[in-house]
């Protein structure tokens, strides 16, 4: 996974939580760390950001991290809890968490908690897609966006382009708007008229029937005008099959 991966770490402590960072620090992820020292702010800090993974510590100073799990709003974080006492555990897996961690822990032992909340993200991102592939209008190539607690509809003959941020995927429309969907490029890219759409590198697809032109500079690198005026890279992976679709001869 080489998206930022959002974080959260909630622990009185402040040597807990910076062990914890150091450790992130170590691992090839490309991670956001942030820190929270009670449960009053690990809940505010949920209301306000969405995170991929907390790691949530079992006591902490006005609430237990159980409290934390009930109140805030975590929406599809995966938790890791973390504690010196290994008489939680059973609370922990009941409701839900990834891991437990035990103090003090090893950094192979942190490593494989990491990896088990990053493998739950990865099958609910396959989830995601699926269940996203189910709601599209065959015929209007309609996708369904999620705002709030609703749903709205972009067109695929509306769409100019799709970028890859993170856990989403942005959408560009005719009418200047971005949209976002939370997918994975690939995932939405099949999901569209392959006549008409193609990935041109590994963040970007765009909408052919909007190109302005293609341009060629230096060593053989081609840039990609749209009619918008957005110029986008065509990658070397993706040149030869790019050039085939618009009957580009070199």
């Amino acid at each position: 996974m080489k998206d930022e991966i959002q974080i959260l770490v909630v622990d009185d402590e402040r040597p807990a939580r910076r062990r914890i960072a150091r450790l992130l620090d170590r691992s090839p992820l490309h991670t956001i760390v942030t820190e929270a020292s009670s449960g009053t702010e690990a809940t505010h800090q949920l209301a306000t950001c969405e995170f991929h993974i907390v790691f949530l510590d079992m006591q902490l100073t006005d609430m237990s991290g159980l409290d934390v799990l009930q109140h805030a709003n975590f929406k599809n974080a995966r938790v890791i809890f973390v504690t010196a006492y290994d008489d939680y555990a059973l609370h922990a897996f009941d409701a839900q968490a990834v891991d437990y961690l035990l103090k003090p822990y090893t950094y192979d032992r942190f490593n494989q908690a990491l990896d088990r909340a990053l493998a739950a993200i990865k099958v609910n991102q396959i989830e995601d897609t699926r269940s996203l592939a189910k709601n599209i209008d065959s015929t209007t190539q309609k996708i369904p966006i999620k705002l709030s607690n609703k749903y709205y509809f972009v067109s695929s003959d509306e769409i100019k382009y799709l970028k890859a941020s993170g856990s989403y995927v942005e959408i560009h429309t005719i009418d200047h708007r971005k949209h976002l969907c939370r997918s994975t490029l690939n995932g939405l890219t099949q999901m569209l008229e392959p006549k008409s759409f193609f990935r041109i590198n590994r963040s970007t697809t765009i909408n052919v029937e909007l190109i302005k032109e293609v341009i060629r500079e230096g060593y053989g690198e081609y840039f990609v005008k749209m009619l918008d005026g957005k110029s986008f890279t065509v990658s070397k992976r993706h040149k030869i099959g790019f050039f085939e679709k618009l009957n580009i001869k070199k």
